[in-house]
């Protein structure tokens, strides 16, 4: 059958996206080493920020990938941030993460109004963000992403 739906997550789907999430991730060989525990806590995290903005890929009735996002006011209106999205790689190419992504923006547009949908990813491999240019994002002119050790910058500002 091969059918893929979209559907709300719910705090029952956590292990099995845990599964996912740190597979996908740890694949990528990117300095982000996830591991069930640490990516829990981040579900549980955006569920308690924004619990309609969570969903999951289910291919014949098995989860193969999720979303996250947040929703923050900016000066142009709502903005869908902090956009988390990752598809098992076996189902990778597949379509699942156009089709999370859809639904995720959807919602966005029709319940919040959303304008803007931002997120980050890294650029050490080209994948995935040759996937969002190909979508069309664009890596931003203006701002960068920027992130520092608290006790290092703790240490400078004392």
């Amino acid at each position: 059958m091969n059918r893929l739906t979209i559907r709300p997550t719910i705090p029952q789907d956590f292990d099995v996206l845990s599964t996912i999430f740190v597979e996908s991730y740890n694949q990528l060989d990117i300095g982000e080493e996830w591991n069930a525990d640490s990516s829990i806590q981040l579900f549980q995290w955006y569920l308690n920020q924004n619990p309609e903005l969570a969903f999951v890929a289910e291919r014949d009735g098995a989860i193969i990938g999720g979303i996250f996002s947040l929703l923050k006011p900016w000066h142009d209106g709502m903005h869908l941030s902090e956009l988390e999205i990752f598809v098992d790689p076996q189902a990778q190419q597949s379509g699942a993460g156009s089709q999370l992504l859809k639904t995720m923006l959807e919602y966005g547009v029709e319940h919040h109004s959303a304008v803007l949908c931002e997120g980050v990813t890294h650029t050490k491999k080209e994948h995935p963000l040759k996937w969002y240019e190909s979508i069309g994002f664009k890596q931003d002119e203006i701002w960068v992403v920027i992130a520092g050790n608290t006790q290092e910058i703790l240490q400078k500002l004392s």
